[in-house]
């Protein structure tokens, strides 16, 4: 019992835990808002609608990775403040030239290529990507700027209060008038007001020393991993999700590439509220302890195991009762996605569990693997899209080769990573 008490004092005073409880509590909250009005939205909008919000989110997601070369990660990385000051603001202005490019790129957008994926003609919220794409990066730097100053509460408000911006505004639309552009007008303004919410946080950067050239290029130096292996890694990673939305909505219509939408959306949910709370407070925390000569796989080992207990329950209940939730909550028309659920659970379950080992790359200094494991892991997915597709000619079994594939794949990922680490733990004894 003394034991006890000294582990629950240790945890009410440490600094880290309550990091986590606050950082957590917060995505819990804002994820709560979420799956609250879920039911009400799937019945305002149809499989079509959420099909078409689908494919922009895909696109948005596929070249989110870019628009600042994964520098904002390397933020938290310096131990001197005034390095990571040169690394937000190199982040920042990569951001600035990637959207710009973005735009430019837009304007040379096939309107074919767009009437494939399940739209009628070239869209005009289509130009709202490049703004999308500028308040993403701008959100990246914020987001891991406040990691690194440990301003949890901060991130916990924003994400709550976004949250409840952008259901209202997709019930309020939804209302009106429930057609497809009103969910996607709600995901674009998403990332804005995320952005605008966390941009006092910027403020650091316009105080002390001015911008120095020199020392910008000097960081994108130290740090060129990121855009060499990782930013390359997360693009191919976002590519390998989204490219099943497309081609579902290319070979069996943009309805089934709603149920997908949804099934991964709900999937998603224990990745969003719990995976990413706790990698965020880890994530630094791992850095600090390799660079302190710390064990980062017995840390990596606990939160791994942290994850998959606390992931085992939802995704259970869904591999087995998935069509019956589904019916249940959403209408008997989500049924399919239900179904859809069932298989997806193992992949996102798998997702959940290896958060963060995923991030770990950079620390442990094996960005390379990463990048090479990624390519592996989008070839595999692609085989199974083009047997589903082109041999089996059914969107079901698209879907269960998918889950099953990603859960293998993932559980290699883990094993490797772990690995890893343990080595060069052995390596500092």
């Amino acid at each position: 019992m003394k034991l006890i008490k000294q582990k629950f004092d240790y945890l009410q005073k440490s600094k880290f835990v309550r990091g986590v409880v606050v950082l957590a509590t917060g995505t819990v909250a804002a994820q709560l808002v979420g799956i609250l009005v879920t039911p009400l939205i799937t019945r305002l909008y149809g499989p079509e609608e959420f099909g078409q919000l689908g494919v922009f989110m895909n696109i948005l997601s596929v070249m989110t990775p870019l628009v600042a070369l994964c520098y904002p990660i390397a933020i938290v990385l310096p131990k001197e403040k005034g390095s990571a000051v040169d690394v937000a603001r190199l982040a920042l202005f990569i951001t600035c030239i990637v959207s710009l490019f973005s735009l430019l790129l837009l304007l040379f957008t096939p309107s074919s290529l767009l009437v494939n994926l399940g739209f009628p003609a070239f869209p005009l919220w289509l130009w709202a990507i490049p703004f999308a794409l500028f308040f993403g990066g701008i959100l990246q730097i914020c987001q891991q700027w406040m990691i690194r100053e440990k301003q949890f509460g901060m991130l916990a408000k924003a994400s709550f209060y976004q949250s409840i911006f952008v259901n209202v505004g997709k019930i309020v639309l939804g209302a009106i008038n429930p057609v497809g552009i009103m969910l996607i007008v709600m995901a674009t303004l998403a990332s804005i007001i995320h952005a605008v919410i966390l941009f006092p946080g910027l403020k650091t950067l316009n105080k002390g020393d001015a911008w120095d050239t020199e020392r910008i290029k000097s960081m994108a130096k130290q740090y060129i991993d990121f855009p060499i292996y990782r930013a390359p890694q997360t693009f191919i990673n976002a590519l390998s999700q989204g490219f099943p939305v497309f081609f579902i909505a290319s070979f069996f219509g943009v309805k089934e590439a709603g149920f997908y939408t949804l099934a991964t959306s709900i999937m998603g949910i224990p990745t969003a509220l719990i995976g990413k709370s706790i990698n965020d407070v880890f994530y630094p925390r791992i850095a600090e302890m390799a660079y302190k000569g710390g064990k980062v796989g017995d840390l990596l080992v606990r939160s791994s195991m942290l994850l998959a207990g606390l992931g085992f329950f939802p995704y259970t209940l869904i591999f087995f009762m998935g069509a019956w939730v589904f019916s249940l909550v959403f209408g008997s028309e989500w049924a399919v996605a239900g179904e859809y659920a069932c298989w997806l659970s193992l992949w996102f379950y798998s997702m959940l569990f290896t958060t963060t080992c995923a991030s770990s790359l950079p620390v442990l200094g094996i960005q390379k693997f990463g990048l090479i494991f990624t390519v592996f892991k989008i070839t595999i997915r692609a085989l199974v899209v083009y047997i589903g597709c082109f041999i089996m000619k059914n969107p079901l079994d698209v879907v269960w080769l998918l889950g099953v594939s990603g859960f293998v794949v993932n559980v290699i990922f883990l094993v490797m990573v772990l690995r890893a680490a343990r080595g060069k733990d052995a390596s500092l004894i």
